[in-house]
């Protein structure tokens, strides 16, 4: 394709195809964010520092959760609805939809996202609070007419040998079964801040057999801190019903503190009822030029596993990798950085969730650096030809204003290709943003 910098008169110009010049104007046009809600948390009616990103309901309406409120950083958390416009170009309406209240035995700090069951219910997690304050599982009934909806505590951890500290998103397997992860907590012996601590759990929650019963939790594998990880991202869940997941630190090499680089798992589950979980760590991160430390889970397509690391690289600012499974039953699977961010006062650095969109491109959000340090959201492209190389492009750099900084969460796809994210500070008053990216 021609530059259009060396076309020096019109008949020139008009030579070039339609399609190229339409080629020239996706490149060079620039992605446009619109902040839809700026949370001003000036009461408990408003949350504040978004972790996670939002889900996308019935009508295009947004969900998320909060982990605090009041602007001075107390409260407890929400769960919000953001409601489109009627006509375009409106403002979006914020509801508060669930306000934790603080006490037993209701959770406070919801940081992973929301998630939607096959009925319509919501569910998600808090990182503390509850019976024990390790952290419950709820569900959440979206009902017409009322402000506030219905919270039901499915699950209080105990924070033992059960695990404590949930703080990523669930996912939904055959059955309605719900699995996640917890930070914290389980037979394993670790240590955070050198206190003594459990490495972290896989769960599950089933369903109960009839309405109104109890669901059933069971601890799917504990990390022992001793190869195979320690403190569990989010997962993900394949056609088959095998989990894949992360640990940020752990393995062979020392990185971060003296701690592991972190892994990335497969857990299977059993081949007969009743029988025990296999976990395999299917790879293990090293030192640089390596990525190193996942903060988010991974996304699968087409059997090839999807990740970011919030360090490693060649320079340190993180990295964004692929791993391959092995040809044959037993193999290693082949690890691949696709985009190491070397520059991070453009690309930006420390990466977190990943998104695939249209045509094998990968969208994800950097929670600092870009040209005024704030964080920025890019793309990933992959090669039209095998063996080439990614292409990477910063969609968005955040000001630190009205837009937002430190886009923390996972980013969704809507209609037309439009991203939805949060940012966890920024903003009017600084308490973080839900913003749409539009191409």
């Amino acid at each position: 394709m021609k530059d259009l910098r060396f076309l020096t008169n019109g008949l020139r110009a008009g030579l070039l195809s339609i399609a190229a010049a339409a080629s020239v104007l996706a490149q060079t046009t620039p992605w446009q964010l619109t902040t839809l809600t700026s949370f001003v948390s000036i009461s408990e009616e408003s949350g504040a520092y978004p972790y996670s990103g939002v889900v996308i309901g019935k009508g295009g309406v947004l969900y998320g959760v909060d982990p605090s409120t009041f602007g001075a950083g107390g409260g407890n958390g929400v769960v919000y609805q953001l409601v489109p416009p009627a006509s375009p170009g409106g403002a979006w309406t914020e509801n508060v939809r669930y306000l934790f209240p603080g006490f037993e035995p209701v959770g406070i700090g919801p940081l992973g996202g929301l998630v939607f069951g096959g009925n319509g219910v919501i569910y998600g997690t808090t990182s503390k609070g509850g019976t024990s304050g390790d952290g419950i599982v709820f569900s959440l009934v979206p009902t017409p007419g009322d402000y506030y909806w219905p919270l039901k505590v499915l699950y209080n951890f105990a924070g033992d040998t059960d695990g404590a500290s949930p703080q990523s998103s669930l996912v939904i397997g055959k059955g309605g079964v719900l699995y996640g992860t917890t930070l914290y907590g389980g037979t394993g012996q670790c240590f955070v801040y050198e206190q003594p601590t459990g490495c972290g759990t896989v769960f599950s929650l089933t369903p109960p057999k009839s309405p109104g019963g109890a669901w059933t939790e069971a601890v799917l594998y504990t990390f022992t801190g001793k190869g195979d990880g320690a403190q569990p991202n989010g997962i993900a869940l394949n056609p088959g019903g095998v989990l894949y997941g992360t640990t940020q630190v752990d393995g062979i090499a020392s990185c971060l503190n003296g701690q592991g680089c972190g892994t990335v798992f497969s857990l299977t589950p059993p081949s007969a009822p009743g029988g025990s979980w296999t976990l395999d760590t299917i790879y293990q991160f090293g030192s640089s030029p390596d990525a190193a430390h996942p903060e988010a889970a991974v996304l699968i397509d087409g059997g090839v596993l999807y990740g970011s690391t919030g360090q490693g690289g060649q320079l340190g600012f993180g990295t964004v990798f692929s791993l391959a499974p092995p040809a044959a039953p037993g193999g290693a699977w082949t690890e691949t950085i696709l985009y190491d961010f070397v520059n991070p006062f453009v690309e930006g650095s420390i990466p977190h969730g990943l998104t695939l969109g249209r045509n094998g491109v990968i969208y994800g959000t950097n929670e600092a650096g870009g040209s005024l340090r704030n964080g920025t959201v890019f793309s990933l492209t992959p090669p039209t030809a095998a063996g080439g190389s990614w292409t990477a492009q910063a969609l968005y750099t955040f000001t630190g204003g009205d837009d937002g900084s430190t886009p923390l969460g996972t980013l969704v796809i809507g209609n037309s290709g439009v991203l939805y994210g949060t940012t966890g500070s920024g903003g009017s008053i600084a308490n973080g943003t839900v913003f749409q990216l539009a191409p």
